[in-house]
Formats: C-alpha cells, sequence, structure tokens
C-alpha cells in the first residue's frame, strides 16, 4: 500500500474509494504492468468513471504520495526512487517539491536516557 488508504479524503465518493483501492494494489510495486492496466481499465468501466475522472484520480493518488514522502521532511534515495517510478506509471510529471535527496551517508544516534519519552509509529 503506497498512499495510505485509509486517507482518501471524505469527498470522495464510494466508486471513487473503490478505484483508488484498485489503484493502489496496482502500484504496490510502484510500477504497471499491462495486466494491471487492464484491470483499472476494467474497474474505471464498471465503476463508471470516466477517462478525465481517472486523470483526476491519478493526480490526487499521486499528491498524497508526495504528502506521506514529504512528512517527515527527509526525502531518502528510495523515496525518490519509488516517486519517480510512480509519476511515470501514472504519466505525470515530477514534483518540483521533493528537490534532491535529503538522506545523508550520515546515521543520526540520539543517545536514550532513563525517562525520555520515545514515540515509534508505522509508516511503511
Amino acid at each position: 500500500m503506497l498512499a495510505l488508504r485509509t486517507a482518501w479524503p471524505r469527498t470522495t465518493t464510494e466508486a471513487e474509494v473503490l478505484y483508488l483501492d484498485t489503484l493502489d494494489r496496482c502500484l504496490d510495486d510502484a510500477e504497471l504492468s499491462q495486466e494491471e492496466q487492464v484491470w483499472l481499465d476494467s474497474t474505471a468501466r464498471a465503476l463508471q468513471v470516466s477517462e478525465r475522472h481517472r486523470v483526476d484520480l491519478h493526480r490526487r493518488y499521486y499528491e498524497r504520495l508526495v504528502r506521506q514522502i514529504l512528512a517527515d521532511g527527509v526525502v531518502t534515495r528510495e523515496e525518490r526512487a519509488l516517486h519517480d517510478k510512480v509519476a511515470a506509471a501514472l504519466a505525470i510529471d515530477g514534483d518540483e517539491r521533493l528537490g534532491g535527496e535529503t538522506e545523508t551517508d550520515e546515521k543520526k544516534v540520539v543517545k536514550l536516557t532513563p525517562g525520555m519519552a520515545v514515540c515509534f509509529g508505522n509508516y511503511s
């Protein structure tokens, strides 16, 4: 799951949610195979999602992915590669907000001391 499926905007209709979920599954490897493209085409027809609306949904999906990548203020090589592959798969120009990679080879080391609060999150 690339773009947090549970975070589709509240204004999203049921047909849009189903299409976006299908898109998300197809892009699980950040690529769209020919079979996956056929699946998306069939899903759009079944849900009566027009081509113009599909382009808008792809843009919304992409924007959600970019927001997730930028959320922590660090763009890793892996995130940049994911972004580039998804943008190419969706035929969307890359986002200049990503800039270059901000990851460094240096590891951030934080020394924990008793009494410090640590918060873990699942961002996979």
